[in-house]
């Protein structure tokens, strides 16, 4: 099935600005978090009518990859919902048919998971490749609506005490370098 609109879905201007994609290519902010994550991105799939393809740029802390690297993920973990009192595994909503992984891209190749939670992360888990707050409230829109998907992220800190500061610096010295490499895989 062939897709006529590429839509960019990024939270910040600052991590991602117009003048950095190629003409031909939609951009839109979610704002930081989950729920403005999933808001916009039920209103670009309406928008365009499901006529499009979803991709979603970001930042992200990593306890196992090093600074700077381009992660192209293809599994997306909830990380927020705890109903583990009701006896469910940790990322499981209730009466919800939504797994707490929603997977796209290619199944054959080595998988990337990025946990999505809606907190600044100062101990990161390795128990992901990376962690950010927006991807799976966008996979998750996409899945239900049957729309292409793919996500990027950029390890822009490990984490620890340091973790804000240390995103901050990397939007500012060094994600305009990095979004060359991520225009690529566009």
């Amino acid at each position: 099935m062939s897709k006529n609109n590429l839509v960019i879905l990024v939270a910040l201007e600052k991590e991602v600005s117009q003048k950095d994609i190629p003409l031909e290519v939609y951009l839109r902010y979610t704002g930081v978090g989950k729920i403005n994550a999933a808001i916009t991105a039920i209103e670009t799939i309406l928008e365009f009518n499901s006529d499009l393809e979803i991709v979603n740029i970001g930042t992200c802390g990593s306890a196992v990859h090093p600074y700077g690297t381009v992660l192209s993920c293809t599994q997306f973990k909830q990380m927020d919902m705890d109903a583990t009192a009701a006896g469910l595994e940790l990322g499981t909503t209730p009466f919800s048919d939504y797994a707490p992984i929603i997977e796209f891209g290619d199944s054959t190749a080595t998988p990337v998971l990025c946990g999505s939670q809606d907190k600044f992360e100062t101990e990161i888990p390795n128990t992901v490749d990376c962690i950010e707050m927006e991807a799976f409230a966008i996979a998750l829109a996409c899945k239900k609506y049957d729309v292409p998907f793919r996500a990027y992220k950029v390890v822009s800190d490990q984490g620890g005490n340091q973790g804000h500061d240390a995103w901050l610096k990397f939007l500012e010295d060094d994600m305009p370098f990095v979004i060359n490499e991520i225009k690529e895989l566009l």
